[in-house]
């Protein structure tokens, strides 16, 4: 999902409910590699793969944010 100017603009014609879906895969998939390195490394491993990639998987919390806020009509 590409972020843009107004993120709901053209969402009422053009729903986005894969991009949501991909969203929480990757979320999901990033939380997991934490997970997997905190029972397989270290908690400060984990810690850090959190904070360093935490754009990435945010960036899809936020959007995906936006999009349920949109469907939810908040």
């Amino acid at each position: 999902m590409s972020l843009r100017t107004d993120p709901v603009e053209g969402w009422e014609t053009a729903p986005m409910t894969g991009d949501a879906i991909d969203d929480i895969a990757d979320i999901t998939k990033d939380l997991r590699q934490v997970v997997w390195y905190a029972e397989n490394h270290s908690d400060e491993y984990a810690e850090a793969f959190f904070t360093e990639f935490y754009s990435r998987w945010g960036e899809h919390a936020e959007e995906l944010l936006v999009f349920l806020r949109f469907k939810l009509g908040s």
